[in-house]
């Protein structure tokens, strides 16, 4: 890589997860190029990164244009297309964003490479004691999770320097109209809506502060990086999305009677909902330095 101040490329960046980890990335001093995909990066990202474009990633050759005209020393690809139920509607389109994009950047070039992965590989019947950790056995139901575990073979076996980032529910302040369920879930509450949660879905919520000091942990310790090639990023609390809304409305000032306890059972929809799929966060606290906040200190760090 190119010395203590590596090129880093953000795909995603347009999103909630990518355009944290570019702003992140960028106060910490790397240079960053932001690229976003059918939208471009927002103001606040392009106006912290030293470049901000738009590609279309599912192209071969628009990332061999991309990666010969920004020459990254990293690639953090944050890109995706998440949302199982979209998956789930359109396979083709879920693997040409989630599948061939990786592919794409196998042939595009060399450089370290860092996908960022789903707690969903997992089919989550019941998640070990501790959660699930790097070396358990993948077992992906929906469409989303298969297209994420092929993603992962693809990006290990064609980098000479790749790993995988898993992270799981991911809250934190939005950023330009992007939040992800937390924003879903904060303007219901400003106007006085119910907000029906799941009592019997446990997750290891993450914040989005600590993905990005995971991910330049990745990147500026590459001893461990590249003992470890799949890391999990997990928060420090196993929390019901039911009980983590009560504690969200409370910390906030909302009211908590608005978050009204739901089954899985309630849920009628096309994809498969994994009950838990708690990860364990070992390896990223001991091999990686990095100590996930628990849900009150994210809490306050978004205050």
């Amino acid at each position: 890589m190119n010395g203590s101040n590596p090129f880093v490329m953000v795909t995603g960046a347009s999103g909630f997860v990518g355009g944290r980890l570019a702003l992140d990335l960028a106060a910490a001093g790397f240079r960053v190029a932001a690229v976003g995909g059918s939208r471009a990066p927002s103001a606040a990202v392009s106006q912290s990164v030293e470049v901000a474009v738009q590609c279309d990633l599912s192209s071969l050759s628009a990332v061999r244009s991309l990666v010969s005209e920004i020459g990254p020393d990293v690639v953090i690809h944050a890109a995706a297309l998440a949302r199982t139920a979209d998956c789930e509607k359109d396979p083709p389109t879920a693997r040409r964003a989630n599948v061939a994009s990786v592919r794409n950047f196998a042939e595009a070039g060399s450089f370290n490479f860092v996908l960022v992965s789903t707690d969903l590989v997992f089919e989550g019947a019941a998640a070990p004691k501790g959660g699930f950790k790097e070396e358990d056995q993948v077992s992906p139901r929906s469409t989303y999770a298969h297209t994420k575990v092929e993603a992962e073979q693809i990006a290990l076996e064609s980098f000479a320097n790749a790993n995988v980032a898993r992270i799981c529910l991911v809250y934190g302040n939005a950023l330009a109209g992007s939040g992800g369920f937390l924003l879903w879930m904060r303007r219901s509450l400003e106007q006085g809506q119910s907000v029906k949660l799941f009592t019997d879905e446990w997750r290891t919520p993450i914040y989005t502060g600590d993905i990005c000091r995971g991910i330049e942990a990745l990147i500026v310790n590459e001893t461990a990086a590249k003992k470890h090639k799949t890391v999990h990023f997990a928060g420090s609390d196993r929390i019901s999305r039911f009980d983590f809304g009560v504690a969200y409305a409370a910390h906030f000032g909302f009211d908590a009677s608005l978050i009204c306890p739901s089954q899985q059972s309630d849920f009628s929809g096309p994809v498969y909902r994994s009950p838990d799929v708690s990860l364990c966060s070992k390896l990223l606290r001991e091999e990686f330095g990095v100590k996930p906040l628990s849900i009150e200190e994210a809490f306050a760090a978004m205050s």
